[in-house]
Formats: C-alpha cells, sequence, structure tokens
C-alpha cells in the first residue's frame, strides 16, 4: 500500500447519538507530501451508507450538508445534520472532482450510531 493510500483508508468518526444533532466535522485533506490539496472550484459530494445491507441513508453535496471553509488549505465541512438513522455502523465516503477535472475519494470513514 502505497503512503497515498494509508492517509485515505478507513477510520472510525465519534459515536453519534440517535434523534439528536450530530456535530460538524472538519477535514484537512492533504497530498503525499503532506500539503494541502486546493479545493479552489472543486465540487464535492458524499454518501452515508449503512454498513449492513449498503442502503443510502444520506445524501450531502456542497451547500446541502458539506461546505469547502479554506478551501487552498484543503479544509472541508461535514455539517452538523439530524442523526435520525437506526442503531448500527455506517460509512461515509466524500467524493471530489477537483479543478483540473481529477475525481478523487479522499474522505472515507465509518461511524455507530448508538442509543
Amino acid at each position: 500500500m502505497s503512503s497515498c493510500e494509508t492517509k485515505t483508508k478507513c477510520n472510525f468518526l465519534h459515536d453519534r447519538t440517535k434523534d439528536n444533532t450530530s456535530s460538524s466535522v472538519e477535514f484537512t485533506l492533504k497530498d503525499c507530501s503532506d500539503l494541502p490539496i486546493d479545493l479552489t472550484d472543486a465540487t464535492a459530494v458524499g454518501v452515508i451508507t449503512r454498513d449492513v445491507d449498503g442502503a443510502i441513508v444520506k445524501e450531502v453535496s456542497l451547500s446541502s450538508g458539506l461546505t469547502i471553509s479554506t478551501p487552498t488549505n484543503g479544509i472541508i465541512v461535514l455539517d452538523k445534520f439530524f442523526c435520525d438513522f437506526e442503531v448500527e455502523i455506517y460509512s461515509l465516503k466524500i467524493t471530489f472532482t477537483l479543478a483540473n477535472t481529477d475525481i478523487k475519494s479522499y474522505i472515507k470513514r465509518k461511524f455507530k450510531v448508538i442509543l
């Protein structure tokens, strides 16, 4: 596995509590040299899926659940949301189309929904 691949492996986010507003999560995207990835003029879409069956439970995009807060420093935020998901394990995947038209899935994380 290359060093770039290890930066995008799945890590767990903090547990989310069912029927509560989930706090926002900030990510900083970095390249293999540990430099921020420029998100100027990038687009982003994401999905949250239930691990047990892959069902999509939430879709997010820029200005609808995702915010690029500092484009030149590669900072993107998964905005807070009401978590009405069932108690399970879920996966978050965010895919970016960069200004040069490269398409990359930089964020892949898992989280648990608890009572």
